[in-house]
């Protein structure tokens, strides 16, 4: 065979999609490979997904009953869950769900793969395959299915829609994303950001994608087979990510992802995608031309969701899409390069790489261990399994039990028999009853000192309490010692290890 560089390149190319097959089998490897933790989001949506497969039309949500959820459920993430329906036909519970945080990432990478080569990058596959693996958080946030997970496939190609300037392409998904996140009108930001670099780049007012990407967002959010319900839940929702009531404290009775990061965290969860894009504009202010505005578009936004990162975590997601798309195209607009650039970007990126996975890998099995470790560690299938499987020979059809908040979602997932308070968001509870939020909220927190009081006067007959065997905080331990000590409750033999029960007794 002739070894001359351009055979190389041509076979390179003609092998590029097989770089896919990289965070492919990553993905497998971490939610495949021994006791895999999936976080509270894929319990909940792809409990979802099976009660679709189960039950059909969904319209109230009486499993969080005493939230604005209970009576009527205006689904923010229906596309999503009906996307997973097949999987919850074809698999057992917990192998769907395993099924389910692969075939999400893969899709989102497979979209970038395909946009690029739309946009003529060399090699994208190479590319996308390492930047894809850049972030051990991008890799845990990849094996979980988030809310956003079906919004960011939607996104890539929405990106690819604006850069061709097809109007009718942009307004289907922009259409479509209403469906499938609580956070589309996100493209609005995103939008303002794609107009203002064409006015300041290429001195011209493009104002039709806003006409298509609006009137999309319009159409989804006025043609709803939720309305008018999910006008409230998704202002609400909206309204918290900015002004979050005192309560809701991210990691306590919030999700962590809502935390504020300091410039060692983002160093810390994002060092090599900051590294990469620190060289791209170094370079370009080496550089005599600059990059098109449809690149310079792409870093902006990739550079605005890293600074609202420092604000919410949770941009931590939106960063990384934009990266993942955005920066193989801005450095092929870079070109050229000299020669040793290429080879040593694939080196240092399979060497991030690979500790990317070493870490992710650390941060999902880490309680893999002894006993003590096992009590200390998240609870997993196992544990919700076993629970959810045991409560209802203990309680009446509908029945309210007590847990955690963040626990819901696994209980949910094995255990429809039974309702509970509140889950995945504790704002669900304080805006229908704000006393009910009260007395769950210092119940968790060690502050009741009469339980068996507070259960009848505000949970009607509940009668079970479930906390965590090793408390997370102080008001956990107050609350499990307690119950322990009161005479009023008995505690009985949980089938887990990681869970204690107490009932109240008559």
């Amino acid at each position: 065979m002739n070894g001359s560089p351009k055979t190389i390149a041509r076979w390179l190319a003609r092998l590029d999609a097989l770089w896919l097959l990289v965070p492919l089998g990553v993905y497998a490897f971490l939610a495949f490979a021994g006791d895999f933790h999936p976080d509270a989001d894929s319990y909940y949506h792809m409990g979802c997904a099976r009660l679709y497969a189960a039950h059909g039309w969904i319209s109230s949500f009486p499993w969080m009953k005493y939230t604005v959820l209970a009576d009527s459920f205006p689904n923010v993430h229906f596309l999503q869950h009906v996307a997973l329906v097949p999987l919850a036909l074809l698999f057992d519970p917990v192998t769907a769900l395993k099924l389910a945080v692969v075939i999400l990432p893969f899709a989102l990478v497979a979209s970038v793969y395909l946009v690029l080569r739309r946009w003529s990058v060399a090699l994208p596959g190479l590319w996308v395959g390492l930047v894809a693996l850049a972030s051990p958080v991008q890799l845990t946030i990849a094996v979980s299915i988030k809310g956003g997970a079906l919004f960011a496939i939607l996104l890539v190609w929405l990106f690819d829609a604006l850069r061709a300037r097809a109007g009718r392409r942009a307004f289907v998904l922009s259409w479509l994303t209403v469906y499938a996140y609580v956070g589309a009108p996100l493209l609005l930001a995103i939008l303002l950001a794609h107009v203002a670099v064409r006015r300041l780049w290429d001195r011209e007012w493009d104002l039709k994608p806003c006409l298509w990407v609006v009137g999309g967002l319009a159409a989804g959010l006025v043609v709803n087979p939720f309305w008018p319900g999910h006008w409230s839940q998704i202002g609400a929702e909206l309204y918290n990510a900015v002004v979050t009531p005192s309560q809701l404290a991210p990691g306590d009775f919030r999700g962590t992802e809502w935390m504020s990061l300091t410039g060692r965290d983002l160093l810390r969860l994002t060092g090599f995608p900051i590294a990469a894009w620190t060289l791209l504009l170094v370079r370009q202010l080496a550089r005599k031309e600059r990059v098109e505005s449809r690149d310079a578009f792409g870093a902006i936004l990739a550079l605005a969701f890293l600074a609202a990162a420092v604000l919410s975590a949770k941009f931590l997601f939106q960063f990384f899409i934009a990266t993942l798309v955005f920066l193989p195209a801005v450095a092929f607009a870079m070109r050229p390069w000299p020669r040793w650039c290429a080879p040593a970007a694939v080196a240092l990126g399979l060497l991030v790489g690979g500790l990317s996975i070493h870490v992710a890998h650390r941060d999902l099995y880490e309680h893999e261990g002894g006993d003590a470790a096992r009590l200390s560690r998240a609870p997993g299938p196992d544990d919700y399994r076993a629970l959810g499987k045991w409560l209802p020979g203990r309680t009446k059809a509908g029945e309210v039990v007590l847990a955690p908040w963040d626990d819901f979602p696994g209980l949910f997932f094995f255990d429809t028999y039974n309702n509970y308070v509140v889950g995945m968001n504790t704002d669900f509870l304080l805006r229908r009853d704000e006393k009910a939020f009260n007395a769950y909220y210092y119940l968790y927190h060690g502050r009741v000192r009469d339980p068996e009081n507070l259960l009848p006067a505000f949970f009607g007959a509940a009668r079970l309490i479930v906390v965590r065997t090793r408390p997370r905080n102080a008001g956990e331990q107050q609350l499990t010692g307690r119950l322990a000590g009161n005479k009023r409750f008995r505690e009985l033999a949980s089938p887990s290890a990681i869970f204690r029960v107490f009932e109240l007794v008559p």
